[in-house]
C-alpha cells in the first residue's frame, strides 16, 4: 500500500512528489501487481484500487472492468470490494445514490458481488460515522431486492455491533427493520440474550 499511495513515503523524502499523481501511475503499478502471484498479487489488486479510480474517475463501470482484468479471481474481488468502500466515502455514503453501483453486471466467477456490494455499501458507512447518523442503513437494506436483504442485514448487524456497545442505541436503530431481519440487525442484542439463557 505505501508504494502505491505513496503518502508516508513522499512526506518522508523517500520518493518524488509526482507519485502523487496516482492517475499517471497506474500501468507501472498495474504491471507491478501483475508481476506478482498468489497473496501478494491480491493484497496488490487490493490497493491498486486507490489510483486506479482516480484514473478512471470513480466509474463504477470502468473500475470493475479493471479489476476483473486481474490475473487470479481473488484479486479481482478484492479489487472490486476495497473500490466499492471507497466509491462510498467518495459520494458521502449516499447509499441512494450508490445503490446502482452493485447492479454492475459482473463475470460468472463472482456470483456473490451484487450481494456483497449492498452489504458492504452498508458497513463502510456504519465504520465511518456514528451509528446514531446511519439510520438509513436499514431502510436501505429494507429497500433492495429480496434475495439480498438477508446478506445486507447481517452485514447491518456486524457493523452495529462493532461500532456501538450500546445495545439501547442498536435496537433503536434497528426498530424499523422488517419482522423477518430485526434477529440480525440487532446481534448485539441476540448475544446478551445467548448468554443470559447460558447462565
Amino acid at each position: 500500500m505505501e508504494h502505491q499511495t505513496a503518502l508516508n513515503l513522499i512526506a518522508h523524502g523517500y520518493a518524488p512528489n509526482s507519485w502523487l499523481n496516482w492517475a499517471a501511475r497506474v500501468d507501472d503499478l498495474e504491471r507491478l501487481c501483475r508481476s506478482y502471484s498468489e497473496e501478494n498479487a491480491t493484497s496488490c489488486w487490493e490497493e491498486i484500487t486507490h489510483a486506479a479510480l482516480v484514473k478512471f474517475n470513480y466509474e463504477p463501470e470502468k473500475i470493475f472492468d479493471f479489476c476483473n482484468s486481474a490475473q487470479l479471481e481473488q484479486g479481482a474481488e478484492a479489487c472490486k470490494r476495497h473500490a466499492i468502500g471507497i466509491m462510498a466515502s467518495e459520494k458521502n455514503y449516499d447509499l441512494q445514490l450508490l445503490k446502482n453501483i452493485c447492479t454492475v453486471k459482473q463475470p460468472p466467477n463472482d456470483p456473490e458481488f451484487e450481494s456483497d456490494c449492498y452489504g458492504l455499501l452498508v458497513s463502510n458507512k456504519l465504520y465511518s460515522i456514528p451509528p446514531k447518523d446511519a439510520k438509513d442503513t436499514v431502510f436501505f437494506c429494507s429497500s433492495i431486492k429480496p434475495e439480498f436483504r438477508s446478506t445486507c442485514f447481517n452485514y447491518l448487524g456486524a457493523a452495529l455491533a462493532a461500532q456501538t456497545s450500546s445495545i439501547e442505541e442498536i435496537e433503536e436503530i434497528c426498530s424499523t427493520a422488517p419482522t423477518d431481519f430485526k434477529f440480525q440487525c440487532n446481534r448485539k442484542s441476540r448475544q446478551k440474550t445467548e448468554v443470559q439463557t447460558k447462565k
